[in-house]
């Protein structure tokens, strides 16, 4: 056991020191079966048997959807319609930046597509309006989880494969949680936005917009007002149908959630060429080889922690860490709060594929033991994933909304605190605590 937790902690430097996650689960894997005279021959066997799964086929159809919705124009009419919703509310461009995460979140499922599509069509007019960069960004990255939060998930369906549960119950597990989550989020900017935004510095051209910021502007009535939510949302009425038809086929029982990956696919093609007709098929082939990049990490990743995880459950260390959990205390809060702790600092350091088939095999047996059911569990996880996505070091939509808005990220870090201690903690022990925020629609739908 000693050379075991030796060879964890050369894997865990070795991913700090930057080298490939594949490579130092496989390398540590490799390492610790030579060394004790291990038999090697299960290791193909380990690697193949861990992506053949008929729910995994739903990942990159499901990604290849979210890349031709990206492309597809709708990301500008989602961005349009939240807008013209929220501009006669104080703080209203950084809540649009929320509510616009969450609507692109039903298309996309991917925290990366979200921050990209958002920033796109948000980003400049912010900046004009008198927002500073630095609060821009780290509401678009405390924001990215909200993409895939809001089902379809790509990270329920690996879960669901380790865990053994329905991929179908683990998106309506995280819907509400999403919802609730963006609500918090909503209620953080505006009582903070203040601080980062004056319309004094507002350019020409949205000089008068930021003036009038939160009401109405001077000559419009409300008929007019409402007049342009109506035309925005005619605008997004498409891309809102691709949720409807998903989630209608999976939950009416008319296709399973990986055919409706594939549903989702056609419509996005569909959406692109024939209705609203802004793309051509070189933006299908760059759609296509983005989806064969992302799958290619994934494809890689997984199997090399599938036989690590395979070495530690030979070894027995699920249960060692269970017996060790519950020998800290017999208090079901201590534990819950433990197991709370686990996966946000596994979510500081390791990324998402890493830490649903490493670490959630390993918190399982505790999480059993103290009765939480396997849906509440992988809701836990994703809310863990997404503020290890936002706090530092590993921090990846960090660094996209930084990069992406072109500010220091050292800037962005106190803005995004705000949003770290007020909207992500309380929702990761609301999804703990409350076991039926995750659970009550799955049941009740099934």
């Amino acid at each position: 056991m000693l050379l075991l937790l030796i060879i964890c902690i050369l894997i865990f430097v070795t991913l700090m020191c930057g080298l490939p996650v594949a490579y130092a689960f496989l390398g540590g894997s490799l390492a610790y079966l030579i060394a004790t005279g291990g038999n090697l021959a299960p290791i193909a066997g380990t690697a193949f048997n861990s992506m053949n799964s008929f729910a995994y086929l739903a990942i990159p159809l499901f990604v290849l959807a979210g890349s031709l919705m990206s492309k597809s124009g709708i990301a500008e009419s989602i961005c349009r319609f939240c807008s013209s919703i929220l501009r006669r509310f104080k703080g209203g461009m950084g809540t649009a930046i929320v509510l616009a995460s969450m609507m692109f979140g039903m298309l996309t499922g991917s925290n990366t597509a979200t921050i990209m599509a958002v920033n796109s069509f948000l980003k400049e007019p912010m900046r004009k309006m008198g927002w500073k960069e630095e609060y821009i960004a780290a509401v678009m990255a405390s924001s990215g989880p909200l993409g895939y939060m809001i089902p379809p998930n790509t990270n329920a369906i690996m879960f669901a494969v380790i865990a053994q549960c329905s991929v179908s119950a683990l998106f309506l597990s995280s819907l509400l949680p999403g919802i609730l989550w963006g609500v918090l989020m909503i209620v953080v900017n505006r009582l903070i936005y203040k601080k980062y935004y004056d319309s004094n510095q507002a350019e020409e051209e949205y000089a008068e917009q930021a003036k009038y910021e939160g009401s109405l502007m001077p000559g419009e009535t409300n008929g007019q007002y409402f007049l342009g939510i109506g035309r925005s949302f005619i605008s997004t009425i498409p891309a809102l149908l691709m949720p409807v038809i998903i989630f209608g086929g999976i939950y009416g029982g008319i296709f399973t959630a990986t055919e409706a990956g594939a549903v989702s696919g056609l419509y996005a093609i569909l959406l692109g060429f024939v209705i609203k007709r802004t793309m051509n098929a070189r933006q299908l082939w760059d759609c296509f080889t983005d989806t064969g990049r992302q799958m290619g990490v994934i494809l890689f990743i997984t199997p090399m922690a599938a036989i690590f995880t395979r070495v530690l459950i030979l070894n027995d260390v699920p249960s060692i860490i269970a017996s060790f959990m519950l020998s800290l205390s017999s208090n079901r809060i201590i534990l819950l709060l433990l197991i709370d702790l686990v996966f946000i600092v596994a979510g500081f350091f390791l990324n998402p594929t890493v830490i649903i088939y490493v670490v959630t095999p390993l918190i399982m047996p505790t999480a059993t033991a103290i009765g939480i059911e396997a849906i509440q569990l992988g809701c836990m996880l994703f809310v863990a994933i997404g503020i290890g996505n936002i706090t530092p070091p590993m921090a990846m939509n960090l660094f996209i909304a930084s990069k992406a808005v072109g500010v220091d990220t050292t800037k962005v870090i106190p803005p995004m605190m705000y949003y770290f201690v007020f909207a992500g903690l309380p929702m990761m022990l609301l999804v703990t605590f409350w076991p039926a925020l995750s659970l009550w629609l799955p049941s009740l739908i099934g």
